[in-house]
């Protein structure tokens, strides 16, 4: 069996970056500033400069992903991608990932019987009882290093689906179901809606891709599924984001509002991404760029567990930055909106020019990925559903860098540096002419 090639179009990174960031930024601008204040109460600060800049690097993004998918990385129709897999390596990585997350949720579970967590504090939060999920946050309060483990889990995702694809379920669905039920155990009651994200849109993208890929040629009996996707997937993250908000912040909101749950859940839900553009802009005008050292998209590095203590960015830059970035999202934001803006941090860390050398490069990275996602080979499959959940992030953080996504990348190392090697051209050999025998 062959694969032809996958015409899922709306998973592009072109698209995903034009539609959701352009939809998002302008939806900021034409908001007007008595919205801000009666909605999410806060003044707006972004204006048409501020909508200028984010169009430009939404089209370097948009740009070089489309000359990064047009890469000649592998021949049009690839061949058999389970032959060129090192499935050995693929199942070793998922099975120690899958242990390091019950290793995580273990220790996590221990910190809150020791702390007193009962079962009249877990009904509290099904019954959504006034403020009652936040305050599971004092009973479950991380311990870095060993709760962080519970991240590897995005990475078991990505490497047990093409798993189960290539090699059977059998052993895989198991381990995939218990990590499924945790983290959505921790969504609920912890409101770490992203930690269920970070598993649901990564299978959910490699399933259709790898349904895709299977077939001979044939028709998908899911056809009419997959191109209507990109109507049903605001209207699904609309409802996951209503469920979970009904635990989270309804059972106070219902008391001192008159809106409906419905009308409520959709006000919030734009307003997370709306005041993260605006918070962007605050964050541009006040913030003096580019900083002495790059911090956003060394987030990862300065928020490491141990390294934190010995490497503080201020006493390392001699710049206010955290400090400063917080009291001015206090002063001119709303705290319960205090997301900065993923696709503007970049900018202050290198300056526009150096912003839009930076999506440049990350939209190279993003088309290549797509490619090699859509081809079945092993970086795509693992790298991508991650780079389209930070894609998907952007308009309020940059998730890439951030440090909940590092045990993912380190974990999935070994299959980019295998990957690459695959991608290396084979040696040609040079026939050797044979040596003449003089006569005499």
């Amino acid at each position: 069996m062959t694969f032809r090639v996958n015409t899922l179009w709306w998973l592009h990174p072109a698209c995903v970056a034009g539609m959701l960031l352009a939809a998002t930024t302008c939806l900021t601008y034409v908001t007007p500033d008595a919205s801000f204040r009666a909605l999410w109460d806060l003044p707006k600060c972004f204006e048409f400069d501020y909508l200028l800049q984010t169009l430009l690097l939404t089209g370097a993004v948009v740009f070089s992903s489309c000359i990064g998918s047009w890469l000649p990385l592998l021949p049009r129709k690839p061949s058999e991608w389970k032959e060129a897999v090192p499935w050995n390596l693929v199942r070793l990585l998922f099975n120690a990932g899958f242990c390091f997350c019950l290793v995580g949720y273990a220790v996590w579970f221990a910190i809150g019987l020791s702390r007193g967590i009962n079962f009249a504090a877990l009904v509290a939060v099904l019954k959504a009882e006034g403020t009652s999920v936040y305050a599971m946050r004092d009973y479950f309060s991380k311990a870095p290093g060993i709760t962080t483990m519970t991240q590897f889990a995005m990475a078991v995702v990505v490497l047990g689906i093409p798993l189960g694809f290539a090699k059977g379920w059998r052993p895989i669905r198991w381990k995939m179901a218990v990590l499924l039920l945790f983290t959505t155990v921790r969504a609920l009651f912890l409101s770490e809606r992203l930690a269920l994200l970070e598993l649901l849109i990564p299978a959910a993208v490699l399933y259709f891709n790898l349904r895709q890929l299977r077939l001979d040629g044939g028709r998908d009996k899911l056809g009419w599924l997959l191109l209507s996707v990109p109507v049903l997937a605001p209207v699904l993250a609309y409802l996951f984001f209503m469920v979970f908000e009904y635990f989270r912040s309804w059972a106070y909101y219902s008391q001192v509002s008159q809106m409906s749950l419905p009308e409520f859940a959709l006000l919030r839900l734009l307003g997370y991404y709306i005041t993260s553009i605006n918070n962007g802009a605050i964050l541009l005008q006040d913030i003096e760029h580019p900083l002495p050292i790059p911090y956003y998209t060394l987030e990862w590095l300065w928020k490491f567990p141990v390294v934190k203590d010995f490497l503080d960015y201020e006493q390392v830059s001699h710049f206010p930055l955290i400090g400063l970035g917080s009291k001015l999202l206090a002063a001119e934001g709303n705290p319960e909106f205090n997301s900065p803006c993923g696709l503007i941090l970049p900018v202050l860390d290198f300056g526009f020019t150096g912003g839009v050398v930076f999506y440049l490069w990350t939209g190279l990275i993003l088309g290549a990925a797509y490619r090699l996602f859509t081809q079945g080979h092993i970086v795509g499959l693992a790298y991508y559903p991650i780079l389209l959940v930070g894609l998907l992030e952007l308009p309020r953080e940059l998730y890439w860098f951030n440090s909940r996504v590092f045990p993912t990348w380190m974990l999935l190392a070994p299959i980019l540096v295998a990957g690459l090697h695959q991608l290396r051209p084979p040696a040609t050999n040079r026939a050797v002419p044979p040596k003449t025998i003089p006569t005499s």
